[in-house]
C-alpha cells in the first residue's frame, strides 16, 4: 500500500538563523494512521508541517521529496502549490469567518462543487463530529471545544489525503483538552484520513498517536508506538521527554546488572558501564525501619502518589505509587524496582545528553 506520505531528506533554514530549523527529516504516514510529531516549543515542529502543506519552502537537495499519496509535491524540479496539494489543515486558533454560519464555514472549502452535493457533504461532516444541531450558528455562539470541532469539520469536508493539526488544543482548559482528544480520535479514525499532528503535550501525544515521531534540534530523533518510545527510548532526551525518569550507574553482565539499588533484570542484554533507566511507576516503595531511602516529600493526587527519596548513598529516586498506602515526609523505606529496566551504553551524565 503507498503510504499516504513519504518525507525524505528535507531541510530548512531561515536567513535569520544561523541553525537549521529541519535538518534532513523522514516520515512516512500509513493511510488511516494518526502520526504525532511532538517535541519542545522551537525544535521545528510547525515548520516541517509547513514544509509539507507547500507554505514554506525545503531547501534544494537532490535527495529531499514529499509525496503525497501517489503524487510528487516537492522534489527535483518539482513545488506543487498548498491549494492543490490536496491536505486539511486545522490551526491553533482554528481560523474560522466570524461572519459565516457553522454551515457555511464548512462549505467554504468546497466551492466547485454541485450546490445539492456540497450541501449533503456539509451535512455529513457535522454530524460526523456531532453539530449536526449547529449548522445555522455563529462561530461567536460556539464554546471553544465546539468552535475546534468546526475547524475539523472544515478540514475533513474536502476528503483531504492528508490532514495536518497544528497544536489544535493549545487554546484550551486542560479538562476539556481530555475530553476532546478522545472524541477527535475517533472521529479521525472513523474519517479514514492519514493525519499529522503537532504537539508539545506528551500526554496528548500518548493517548492520541498511533506513532509518534519526537524531534530535537530539528532532527527526527526517534519514531515509534508510544509504548515503544516509552519503554525503550533511543537516548536520555527522548527517555525524559516521554516522562519522568531515573537514570543509575551500574556494571551489566549479560541479563543482569548491579547497582545501587541491588541486581536488577535487564530489559536486553548488555556488559560493562551502563546507565539504567527505571520510570518512576517501576519502583516498588514500602515502609521499612531498615531501608535503604528515606521520603523526602509526596506530591499527592488521589489516584497515585508521586515521591522524592533520598538513597542513603545520596542518589535521588522519583517513585510513582498508587494512592494507598500514604508515605509521610521522613519515613525510612526499602524500594526495589519491579520487573526488567531499560539500559543506555556507557555513564555519560543524562541531564546533559537531554539538554
Amino acid at each position: 500500500m503507498t503510504p499516504a506520505l513519504r518525507v525524505r531528506n528535507v531541510s530548512k533554514r531561515f536567513e535569520t538563523q544561523e541553525a537549521y530549523a529541519v535538518y534532513r527529516a523522514s516520515l512516512d504516514i500509513e493511510p488511516g494512521q494518526i502520526v504525532v510529531l511532538l517535541g519542545p516549543s522551537g525544535c521545528g515542529k510547525t515548520t516541517l508541517l509547513r514544509l509539507i502543506n507547500g507554505l514554506e519552502d525545503p531547501e534544494r537537495d537532490s535527495e529531499a521529496y514529499i509525496a503525497i499519496g501517489d503524487r510528487l509535491v516537492f522534489g527535483p524540479g518539482v513545488n506543487v502549490p498548498p491549494e492543490r496539494r490536496r491536505v486539511g489543515m486545522v490551526f491553533q486558533d482554528y481560523a474560522l469567518f466570524p461572519h459565516m454560519t457553522v454551515a457555511a464555514n464548512v462549505a467554504f472549502g468546497l466551492h466547485g462543487m454541485d450546490k445539492a452535493e456540497a450541501l449533503a457533504r456539509t451535512a455529513a461532516v457535522l454530524e460526523q463530529v456531532q453539530l449536526g444541531d449547529f449548522a445555522q450558528r455563529y462561530p461567536y455562539e460556539l464554546s471553544g471545544g465546539q468552535q475546534q470541532r468546526v475547524a475539523l469539520a472544515r478540514a475533513l469536508a474536502p476528503q483531504p489525503q492528508l490532514l495536518l493539526l497544528d497544536e489544535p488544543f493549545s487554546n484550551l482548559d486542560h479538562g476539556l483538552r481530555v475530553t476532546l482528544r478522545e472524541e477527535m480520535r475517533q472521529v479521525l479514525k472513523r474519517s479514514g484520513v492519514a493525519v499529522l499532528f503537532v504537539t508539545h503535550d506528551r500526554e496528548e501525544a500518548l493517548s492520541l498517536a498511533d506513532v509518534i515521531a519526537l524531534m530535537h534540534h530539528g532532527r527526527i530523533v526517534q519514531t515509534g508506538t508510544p509504548r515503544d518510545l516509552y519503554t525503550h527510548p533511543a537516548s536520555p532526551f527522548v527517555a525524559r521527554f516521554l516522562g519522568e525518569a531515573n537514570f543509575l550507574p551500574a556494571q551489566a553482565h549479560g541479563d543482569y546488572a548491579d547497582c545501587i539499588l541491588g541486581r536488577v533484570p535487564l530489559d536486553a542484554p548488555a556488559q560493562g558501564c551502563i546507565q539504567l533507566l527505571i520510570r518512576p511507576e517501576a519502583l516498588e516503595v514500602s515502609e521499612d525501619p531498615n531501608g535503604q531511602a528515606r521520603v523526602e516529600h509526596v506530591l499527592y493526587f488521589g489516584h497515585d502518589q508521586l515521591l522524592s527519596l533520598c538513597l542513603d548513598g545520596g542518589e535521588r529516586l522519583l517513585a510513582r505509587t498508587n494512592g494507598m498506602p500514604t508515605f509521610s515526609a521522613g519515613a525510612r523505606v526499602s524500594v526495589r524496582p519491579q520487573g526488567p529496566v531499560w539500559a543506555f551504553a556507557g555513564q555519560s551524565d543524562p541531564a546533559a545528553e537531554a539538554s
